[in-house]
């Protein structure tokens, strides 16, 4: 009898993959399932992903060799004319149950049975279509991967009864619906976050295409799986969004958060998993950043290093903010390590040569490295879910500086909830974000000269009785992570209930 075979996909985002990853490695290390990790072929992208699931299977010694029987990865052709018909003959190939090369151990071409399930994350409702459209009505159930936070996904996709703005991006046009949508000054209640403005969403101007396709991807899918987790979502908004996905059909939700490379109850990243890391990392930007954080320790001390990443995708729109930042880190000798591997990343002029006794400027860091080093104390992060995550998994607290789509929700929740970090307001900008912030109740000017005030007293608090304060939150929090995927934890349970649910369906 052959195992069920289960498709996993997600936007080419690495952030998204990351994760993805750890999920495909606990689904077959778990149950006899066979999975198959359907991606665009973009140059070196197949390599990486291949290399992180070795990374994460590290983890599951007594299994590693049964595990990497039943993984595949299916590379789709990139056809920039027609993005979905590449992927439409790629799905019509795993229909004839054509083989797979077995990338992980020899490279043999191996038979896989039909799918029985797909899982993609909530920007592949185009593919969600054409499964669909080739099944004649016996298409394979799909979920949909939602890996961010629960009050940002609430909030783009929910009902309006929950504080969301799903019900009219799924109605609407988009014209239509960016007026319908549009903010006015009225209190939102998520469930587990204070009352916000709607205004407070957008920090800067940007559009809600992403948004729309989230939503109705949300509606249409057979189910919901989240990286979320009670330690840092709250049951509150969790049982929320199960309760709101259930209202249709009675769609499952399961929330199997943290999806991190750790051992069942561990808090640290194991040796090899971090030796791993280090060997992917393009142009020697590991060993420079090691080094860096070895000679900070030496001569800063534990938890001295402020660690700067704003994730894969996004930058600040100014380089005076950036140039403010890097002023404030300086006037307080403030040791800091800043990655800029965004397309839209800038540096200001010179930059590098005028902080290089303090700072470190590398493209690619090797974050789960950095972020599990003695020296790093705290992470100046956009908020996105990946970093996020393994900052509090090391119980490092962040410093927000929210730019869209989920990030402000999830910066105030980790800010005015948790208490695992500091929210920065003078980085917000536009028609939108320079209005009044609710919790606060503080206007931002959006000048540089406020942020250089804010960013002062952000980094003295940091290193006095407010900033310990938020670093016990922040190992309260990694300490509540750890324990959910021992034997009887939420996560652990969740992901049992999960696999044996969609097993006998």
């Amino acid at each position: 009898m052959s195992h069920p075979h289960w498709v996993l996909s997600c936007k080419p985002g690495w952030s998204h993959f990351r994760t993805l990853c750890v999920l495909a490695v606990r689904i077959v290390s778990f149950r006899p399932i066979t999975v198959t990790i359907v991606i665009s072929n973009r140059p070196g992208l197949v390599d990486q992903v291949t290399a992180e699931l070795r990374r994460c299977l590290h983890e599951q010694i007594d299994q590693e060799a049964s595990c990497i029987e039943r993984i595949s990865i299916l590379a789709v052709p990139i056809d920039q004319s027609d993005p979905d018909g590449a992927f439409s003959s790629a799905w019509q190939a795993l229909r004839d149950e054509v083989p797979i090369a077995r990338r992980l151990k020899d490279n043999l071409l191996v038979a896989v049975p039909l799918p029985s399930l797909v899982i993609l994350d909530g920007f592949q409702l185009s593919w969600m279509r054409i499964i669909r459209a080739q099944g004649d009505g016996k298409a394979p159930p799909i979920l949909q991967w939602m890996m961010g936070f629960s009050a940002g996904f609430v909030r783009m996709c929910g009902p309006a009864d929950l504080g969301g703005r799903g019900d009219a991006l799924r109605s609407l046009e988009l014209r239509d619906c960016l007026e319908a949508t549009k903010p006015c000054g009225r209190l939102v209640h998520i469930p587990g976050l204070p009352p916000m403005y709607d205004w407070e969403f957008f920090p800067w101007d940007h559009g809600a295409k992403s948004e729309i396709i989230l939503a109705a991807e949300a509606q249409e899918a057979d189910g919901l799986l989240t990286n979320s987790s009670i330690a840092y979502d709250g049951k509150e908004c969790l049982d929320g969004i199960s309760e709101w996905v259930a209202r249709r059909g009675d769609r499952k939700t399961f929330h199997l958060g943290p999806m991190m490379p750790f051992r069942p109850g561990a808090t640290r990243f194991s040796q090899s998993v971090i030796d791993a890391e280090l060997s992917s990392m393009p142009n020697g930007d590991s060993a420079k950043s090691l080094q860096f954080l070895d000679q900070v320790l030496e001569n800063y001390g534990p938890r001295s290093l402020v660690y700067i990443s704003f994730g894969t995708e996004q930058w600040p729109e100014s380089l005076d903010q950036i140039q403010a930042l890097l002023n404030t880190l300086a006037q307080r000798r403030i040791p800091f390590l800043l990655t800029y591997v965004s397309p839209a990343a800038q540096l200001p002029a010179g930059a590098q040569a005028q902080f290089s006794d303090l700072g470190l400027f590398v493209r690619y860091g090797p974050q789960q490295a950095i972020l599990g080093h003695q020296a790093t104390g705290w992470f100046l992060t956009h908020g996105g879910m990946n970093g996020t995550m393994e900052a509090l998994s090391q119980g490092v607290p962040l410093i927000g500086w929210p730019f869209s789509v989920d990030q402000p929700v999830n910066i105030a929740r980790l800010t005015r909830v948790l208490d695992v970090g500091f929210e920065l307001m003078e980085v917000r900008s536009g028609v939108n974000g320079l209005q009044p912030v609710h919790f606060r109740n503080h206007k931002p000017s959006g000048t540089t000269a406020a942020l250089e005030k804010e960013l002062a007293e952000v980094f003295d608090a940091m290193v006095g009785e407010e900033g310990n304060k938020r670093r016990a939150n922040a190992e309260r929090v990694r300490d509540d992570m750890a324990r959910s995927w021992l034997e009887g934890g939420s996560a652990r349970n969740e992901f049992e209930n999960f696999l044996d649910f969609w097993m006998k369906a």
